[in-house]
């Protein structure tokens, strides 16, 4: 009995001084300036990674974020589907896959857009399962990331632009592609992620729907998240972001995050991180 009780105590003695395992996980991001945060990051060096990462480690010592990206300015997943870096990283396998795509792509906009590009759910329709069949050929964790909607401000949402209307020989005649207010303009980005996913087993991270509910509580305003140009995210939309793609792609407890990112308020970032741990069930979407 003597004999084991001691061979107990140095086990746990040996245990105690043996340092934790570190693990690894690989991440791959594609998508676009959204992911890079012009003013932060760059197409080569994109900052939203990068902050994922800081977040991840601050929460798990032992865990290190490997990740690969393609984010072009302005890349829609039509784009994405016949560029040949972003196919050869979606046939790579990872542990988690995160997939943003342009802004508003999600929706049913004017003819006048149509006319300047591939953009629209015409495009985000038939291009989006095509990427997903893609990447669900080696990868099983696949998150989307569901951007906000652009500020009210916005140059090109102004009752003079040429195309915020649909025309007169429309269903929609003299409606804004967009919707009434920021709620409705949010509501068809989420629904429509939705239902062009219905057939794939992805999440929905919902990032916009949680810079909607920071609004309404009163801890950020809307200057405080957008840029100059009211689609792009400051430091601060960007921090949102991080949070929520960590809790709902990697599965982490951001309640126990302690990163804040330099230029930041602690106290700001705290409150941000407060309210999205509480409202966590609120704001993913399974898809299936």
């Amino acid at each position: 009995m003597k004999r084991t009780a001691t061979f107990l105590v140095f086990i746990l003695v040996i245990a105690q001084m043996s340092p934790a395992w570190s693990r690894e996980i690989s991440v791959l991001f594609l998508g676009n300036s959204y992911t890079h945060l012009p003013g932060y990051g760059t197409m080569e060096d994109p900052a939203l990674p990068r902050m994922i990462r800081e977040i991840a480690k601050s929460i798990d010592p032992e865990l290190t974020i490997n990740y690969d990206f393609n984010v072009p300015g302005g890349y829609s997943f039509e784009r994405h589907y016949y560029n040949e870096q972003s196919k050869t990283l979606m046939l790579k396998p990872y542990d988690h896959v995160i997939l943003q795509g342009h802004s508003i792509e999600s929706l049913e906009l004017t003819p006048w857009w149509e006319a300047t590009g591939n953009l629209g759910v015409k495009s985000f329709s038939k291009y989006l399962p095509k990427i997903l069949d893609i990447v669900f050929q080696n990868n099983s964790d696949v998150t989307m990331y569901v951007n906000w909607a652009w500020g009210l401000q916005h140059s090109m949402l102004a009752d003079d632009h040429p195309g915020v209307r649909f025309p007169e020989d429309s269903e929609k005649a003299d409606q804004t592609w967009f919707g009434g207010d920021k709620h409705e303009f949010q509501n068809q980005i989420d629904q429509s992620y939705k239902f062009h996913t219905q057939n794939h087993p992805v999440k929905l991270s919902l990032v916009g729907r949680a810079w909607l509910e920071l609004q309404e509580k009163g801890i950020v305003a809307p200057e405080e998240l957008y840029r100059e140009d009211w689609s792009h995210a400051t430091l601060i939309g960007g921090y949102i972001s991080a949070l929520v793609l960590i809790k709902d792609a990697l599965g982490l407890d951001i309640s126990k995050n302690t990163f804040v990112p330099s230029g930041m308020s602690p106290e700001k970032a705290r409150q941000i991180q407060e309210a999205l741990a509480d409202n966590a069930s609120e704001m993913t979407f399974f898809s299936k």
